[in-house]
């Protein structure tokens, strides 16, 4: 009899642990050990946040390892166990990393390969070659395309985030914050409009203090002393909560309502003139956020159809026309900044951090998919990768036909920029246009969410009234600061840029990599802090340690 010594590592959030019965069984390539229980006597197994060892016993040596098998087998009521790896020492004294990090529910069976990420082309044996069949059909099953609105992109076939695999929900702690903090919002929002009860539209814009007494937010005060000065307005478009739509102009529009002499004394007297293991931290609880937002924020009785002054219809056609210009370059940084015609743009600091981000996360990785793609000719021939880009093409965005995605990786700099791409839409993108609405927003006549009124077109001859019967009215007003505060607010278990919590890269090449992209973000920290020590008002939200790893919020 051959003994094997395992180590299994259960979750540290709330309901980990589990009471289920939970079996283990090696196969290697000369047999399956024996199906053993990870059950000591008189010990509380697999509890949160445990790391156990159980000896696993073989009729025979079982040679190379090729996989763990864990199942789970229900014990008087249902008790889900989230693993996060296990380790296996064998006989000759090797250890053996199995990364896990999955939910096991129900009667679960699960088979967890060594470490080391492989290619396709990497595993010779049938028996590898059919568990990678296996294993991708049933992802394809569990996390299917839905086209949510016609003329956008389809999202995860889920008509909540009830119906979310436990993989890719928020954990406990998440989920308890999350409710917690919409609570408190809608709280706030209560006691504002009691506050204002007997009103409806404003009478002043000093009025809208009514509302923003309650306000610590350097930002969204600094927004109030400065929101109606020509160059703070223009600064917004640059560095507010949307630094995204400012584009160059190279001619002047036809009616263009502004003359030259009209802003000749502002210009100084001139002329008007962005694969699994890599890329999942940077999707974690991203499919329940976007599936919570589809029903809270654009759902039929959701927040966007009582505040903003689109309503829902109109919100869908506002996306269509928005979707019928978007295209792979615009979500490419470097690419979106020349089309737009804005290289080099002083003072436009979102450009500035954001390219500091962009070639960090390149180079980072570059590091780690060069460890697995040594060639272009690797990369063309992994049956897996073109496999992922053709379903991203052909379902994801199939109601975008000029989209511009690449229809096949043909070498690693295609493969690198696509995942380049990805990692820093997911952190940095997400950081800066979201973090900072309730900062720009809380202030309501800065950035109202709707306009009661066609728009105005001149400043001459308004009264206070016609303005404040355009401006949101006290019950929209209240609703804005408190949707605003629960989308921009800090979240306080966020896992920063750069920080994993699962290990999924075992080698010690990739985690080499890995600790040189955190030392780069600790540099790109130190530079903007330094550069906003100079600043009136210092442009925060691309700072490392504000950028949260994936869309959670």
């Amino acid at each position: 009899m051959v003994t094997y010594s395992v180590t299994v590592a259960t979750g540290t959030t709330s309901y980990s642990g589990t009471n289920n019965y939970i079996y283990i069984t090696l196969i290697g390539e000369k047999g399956e050990s024996e199906k053993t229980k990870l059950d000591k006597w008189l010990q509380n197994d697999l509890e949160r946040g445990s790391v156990d060892e159980y000896e696993v016993k073989s009729p025979r040596d079982l040679g190379s390892i090729r996989w763990l098998r864990l199942e789970k087998v229900r014990f008087l009521v249902e008790d889900d166990w989230f693993c996060r790896y296990a380790m296996v020492r064998t006989p000759s004294g090797e250890t053996l990393h199995f990364p896990c990090y999955r939910w096991l529910s129900e009667d679960d069976v699960i088979h967890m390969r060594e470490g080391p990420a492989k290619r396709p082309t990497d595993d010779k044996s049938p028996a590898f070659l059919t568990h990678r069949m296996k294993e991708l059909d049933e992802r394809q099953k569990l996390y299917r395309w839905k086209l949510w609105k016609p003329g956008v992109t389809k999202c995860i076939d889920a008509e909540s985030e009830d119906n979310l695999h436990p993989d890719v929900k928020f954990d406990e702690y998440r989920r308890s914050d999350f409710e917690h903090a919409l609570h408190v919002a809608l709280g706030e929002l209560f006691l504002k409009k009691f506050v204002n009860l007997f009103g409806s539209s404003w009478d002043s814009l000093k009025s809208f203090q009514r509302i923003f007494w309650r306000v610590k937010n350097n930002i969204g005060n600094y927004v109030m002393k400065h929101w109606k000065e020509d160059w703070f307005f223009g600064y917004q478009f640059k560095n507010g909560c949307n630094p995204c739509i400012i584009e160059k102009c190279s001619k002047i529009p036809e009616n263009f309502p502004v003359t030259n002499d009209m802003v000749c004394k502002s210009l100084g007297g001139s002329t008007l003139e962005e694969q699994i293991q890599l890329l999942t931290p940077h999707t974690r609880y991203t499919l329940e956020i976007n599936t919570r937002a589809r029903n809270d924020l654009l759902g039929k009785n959701g927040v966007i159809i009582r505040v903003v002054a689109s309503g829902g219809r109109g919100m869908d056609v506002i996306a269509q026309k928005a979707f019928e210009m978007f295209s792979y370059s615009a979500l490419c940084l470097p690419d979106n900044l020349k089309q737009r015609g804005l290289e080099g743009l002083k003072d436009y600091y979102y450009q500035e951090d954001g390219l500091q981000l962009w070639f960090a996360i390149n180079k980072y990785v570059k590091g780690i998919a060069g460890l697995y793609y040594k060639t272009d000719q690797e990369v063309c021939e992994d049956s897996e990768l073109q496999a992922w880009i053709q379903d991203l093409l052909q379902e994801g965005f199939q109601e975008l036909p000029g989209f511009g995605m690449p229809e096949a990786f043909h070498t690693r700099e295609e493969l690198y920029k696509f995942l380049t791409m990805v990692i820093f839409t997911c952190s940095a993108q997400h950081a800066a246009l979201n973090n900072g609405q309730y900062d720009w927003c809380c202030w309501i006549p800065n950035s109202p969410c709707t306009m009661r009124q066609p728009p105005l077109t001149s400043k001459d001859d308004i009264s206070v009234e016609q303005l404040m019967e355009t401006l949101p009215d006290m019950s929209q007003s209240s609703v804005q600061m408190a949707f605003t505060w629960h989308l921009g607010r800090k979240l306080p278990n966020k896992i920063l840029l750069g920080c994993f919590d699962e290990e999924y890269f075992t080698e010690e090449g990739a985690k080499k990599v890995i600790a040189e992209f955190r030392e780069e973000l600790k540099d790109i920290e130190k530079r903007i802090e330094k550069r906003n020590e100079g600043l009136p008002l210092g442009y925060e939200y691309l700072k490392p340690s504000n950028i949260e790893n994936s869309v959670s919020i």
